[in-house]
């Protein structure tokens, strides 16, 4: 009970810390947000009070139940123990506290992160990345997870590498000057190629960085890509014959590139050897002697807690810092009534029963009298 209490007064001060850094962000409207800093502080110490009022109950009880719902989902689809069903609750105390996310949004994220596989320990070790992610990126937490779950079935990935996929495509866009979404739009353009080419998901984002980094961005970076490796692959192709001369296995695409990117008397047989569009891609990929490439995929190898900086620095922001508000009273609306749950579903039960015994009482009183009757 004492752990809920803490929880309760943590979420409640983190309403009042909103306030005072929007009114930090904004100097015009400081007066106004310091009145309604103190209403928030009113209304925090008051809600009890006001969960009499039957609206604001009935709203109340309901976010609390999508909340718990989503939990119990998760603990049920990955079969946690009581030790990972805590490590749950507290990854999604760490992300609100992190984060502008909701505490509903949080654990149906962990719900659909389930649901592609991923343990439940997994799952509460990614919260974090995912959600700095979505919220960098400024998109809704399932559409993030569902995005980057595609991306890592594509290639045959773990689910527990989601977190490790979101912080490599965050630094590759920062490295490249572009957006995750022209990285991530690129890498479903090439996945298939690029998997059958036995390239890693961190080696195709490399490449898809590189040429984004070039002016070959999104799709269209994808899609070059995908010829240049059909054309490095294919045994029977004026290229990879270039490479079978030269003593290369054109299924090690990663050697390969290597390889051209130091030797500039193989790299131009192989240009030659290609059609317009893939050999203008990978004279892209080889300028400068691999160097975009090899720069952005150093940027993947350091890439740990990117998305985390990258949300950090969007949430000094005013908007953010709004949402901040908006989720943070929405929090604690759900911790406030996630205990009141147990025992109100215990006397919706009771008077369930009691309305079927009441049913049962009126049905034998009329057949009675029917009895009588005859």
């Amino acid at each position: 009970m004492a752990r809920d209490e803490t929880i309760k007064l943590s979420l409640i001060d983190g309403v009042t810390k909103n306030l005072k850094e929007i009114q930090k962000g904004v100097g015009g409207v400081g007066a106004e947000l310091a009145k309604l800093n103190q209403v928030a502080e009113l209304a925090g110490k008051a809600f009890d009070g006001l969960s009499s009022v039957g609206n604001f109950f009935g709203d109340l009880v309901n976010d609390a139940g999508q909340f718990e719902q989503a939990l119990l989902q998760v603990q049920a689809r990955t079969g946690a123990t009581a030790e990972e069903s805590k490590l749950l609750r507290e990854a999604i105390q760490q992300a609100l506290q992190d984060t502008a996310v909701g505490a509903t949004a949080a654990a149906d994220a962990l719900r659909l992160m389930a649901e592609d596989g991923a343990s439940a320990t997994e799952s509460a070790q990614n919260l974090g990345e995912v959600v700095a992610y979505a919220q960098a990126n400024t998109r809704g937490l399932a559409e993030t997870v569902q995005g980057l779950g595609a991306a890592l079935d594509a290639f045959g990935e773990a689910p527990a590498k989601i977190g490790a996929l979101a912080d490599a495509l965050t630094a590759t866009a920062v490295a490249a000057g572009t957006s995750t979404k022209a990285i991530e739009e690129g890498v479903a353009r090439a996945g298939i190629a690029a998997e059958q080419a036995n390239l890693s998901l961190d080696e195709t984002v490399a490449l898809i960085g590189a040429l984004a980094e070039r002016g070959l961005e999104g799709g269209r970076g994808g899609a070059a890509l995908v010829k240049v490796l059909q054309e490095l692959s294919d045994p029977a192709s004026k290229a990879g014959a270039a490479l079978r001369q030269a003593g290369l296995n054109g299924g090690d695409l990663s050697g390969v590139m290597q390889k051209l990117a130091t030797d500039a008397a193989l790299s131009e047989k192989v240009l030659s050897s290609l059609g317009d569009k893939p050999r203008a891609a990978l004279k892209l990929l080889l300028a400068d002697g691999g160097k975009s490439l090899a720069g952005i995929t150093k940027a993947i190898e350091e890439s740990a807690g990117a998305s985390q900086r990258a949300s950090d620095q969007l949430g000094e922001g005013f908007t953010l810092a709004q949402k901040r508000l908006a989720e943070s009273l929405d929090n604690v609306r759900i911790a406030l009534a996630t205990p009141l749950l147990e025992p109100l579903a215990g006397a919706f039960e009771a008077s369930r029963r009691a309305s079927t015994l009441l049913r049962r009482a009126s049905s034998s009183s009329r057949l009675r009298m029917r009895s009588r009757d005859l």
